[in-house]
């Protein structure tokens, strides 16, 4: 399994609503199978739907398998703060709350 993180811009051009903004996911990857499969996409930040991770915003806690996100202003609550809690299992399956 692997978890990564990345980063893009929101959208390229000028005239864009967010012109230097960034787009961040977490993404957890299965390697146990052929192809690769990603198990998990989480959006972490967004200039266009307003999301903002709170700092620190990740949490790995390797006894457990566990991520625990934090946000600002989440994906779901938008403008309000929202956590989520994700348990990665065996081959990346994973479950949240």
């Amino acid at each position: 399994m692997v978890i990564l993180i990345d980063t893009y811009p929101s959208i390229p051009g000028g005239l864009a609503y967010c012109q230097a903004g960034k787009e961040r996911f977490l993404r957890v990857i299965s390697i146990s199978k052929k192809p690769p499969e990603e198990t998990i996409r989480v959006k972490l930040a967004s200039c266009r739907d307003n999301i903002e991770l709170a700092s620190p915003g990740i949490e790995w806690l390797p006894e457990s398998s566990t991520l625990h996100i934090h946000w600002l202003l989440g994906p779901a609550t938008r403008q309000k703060r929202e956590e989520l809690t994700v348990r990665i299992g065996s081959g990346g399956k994973t479950g949240g709350s």
